[in-house]
């Protein structure tokens, strides 16, 4: 490591809202009054999927590493700030998940994207908020940190830089659907009703490599809308059983320590 420190001693807070807010907001909105401020990073912004994504830091430390915990003061002040930059929303009726965790910071107060002094195969990659925008060009940059370091890189002759693009019944016209399912009838089946998710798009999840329920849900927005995955949860682990040769009780949510159905509630149903 070089000379800087890594530090968790503060957090910061996600709400997710619901889609029918994503045409509301078209572009990241934040307030900057005081740059100095650790509340500066406050920010309402679409995002992909058109959820709303509302973001603040909380100006508390945290109680260690380990501290993900969501407290209504903090709730509360998160939505405060949301409030402050587009008063006109009803944030609380559209909550759909929300998230807490730590923040990492550096003792340089900036970017950090260097080889490491000690081992120049090393890169040291430190970034404050909001660092993971830039990820893409970051990997970049490491890549030819590590070729100027005089690391030998060769290129996979066979990687393939271009996914195909998955079929996708919520984004396709009605003629779409109908030939969709005419080629596949279980684009005709719907599993996922909040995100409005078939069948055949899970089974092509489980295809290119999804082994999980959350690797599903990355895959193809199972499970990511309102009731997150109340209703579609079993069904989709029924689905990803019968795709893997696997039995029900094995599934996880996101591999190891993660059952998706516990034993207790398993051997209750088995009793009915």
């Amino acid at each position: 490591v070089n000379d800087f420190r890594i530090s968790h001693e503060t957090k910061s807070t996600c709400l997710i809202l619901d889609r029918c807010l994503g045409d509301l907001v078209n572009h990241i909105v934040t307030g900057v009054a005081d740059p100095k401020t650790f509340s500066r990073f406050k920010v309402v912004m679409p995002t992909f999927h058109r959820n709303l994504l509302v973001y603040t830091p909380i100006p508390e430390p945290s109680r260690g590493i380990e501290d993900r915990a969501l407290e209504k003061r903090t709730l509360d002040l998160t939505l405060q700030n949301a409030k402050q930059l587009i008063p006109n929303i009803d944030f609380e009726t559209h909550i759909v998940a929300f998230f807490s965790g730590l923040t990492a910071r550096n003792s340089r107060g900036d970017f950090i994207l260097e080889a490491a002094q000690k081992n120049p195969a090393f890169v040291n990659v430190a970034l404050p908020p909001p660092g993971i925008t830039c990820s893409p060009a970051i990997g970049k940059q490491a890549v030819e940190i590590l070729r100027k370091s005089g690391l030998r890189l060769m290129e996979k002759p066979h990687f393939n830089p271009f996914r195909k693009k998955m079929k996708r019944i919520r984004d396709s016209s009605l003629m779409e659907m109908a030939e969709l399912v005419r080629q596949d009838s279980r684009y005709g089946h719907v599993v996922c009703r909040c995100e409005t998710v078939s069948e055949a798009e899970i089974v092509e999840a489980i295809r290119r490599g999804a082994t999980t329920l959350d690797g599903i849900k990355f895959r193809t927005r199972a499970g990511m809308g309102r009731c997150q995955a109340n209703f579609c949860g079993p069904e989709v682990a029924a689905i990803l059983a019968r795709e893997t040769h696997q039995a029900y009780e094995k599934m996880t949510k996101f591999g190891p320590g993660s059952i998706y159905l516990a034993p207790e509630t398993l051997q209750k149903i088995h009793e009915r």
